[in-house]
């Protein structure tokens, strides 16, 4: 949904979860960054980390 460079606002769908390659489960595959660096993501005031799980 979200290109490469678009600005995203709060609320604004980013992607749909999916089933892609070889994977167990669905997934949804995000990073975040501004002027070249990684930033960090909260979903429901939760930063998550690599492999966090949100339900």
């Amino acid at each position: 949904m979200v290109e490469k460079g678009e600005k995203v606002t709060t609320g604004q769908i980013l992607g749909k979860v999916g089933n892609s390659g070889n994977t167990s489960e669905p997934h949804l595959h995000i990073h975040a960054e501004k002027n070249g660096k990684g930033v960090p993501i909260t979903f429901n005031d939760r930063f998550l980390v690599r492999n966090s799980l949100v339900r």
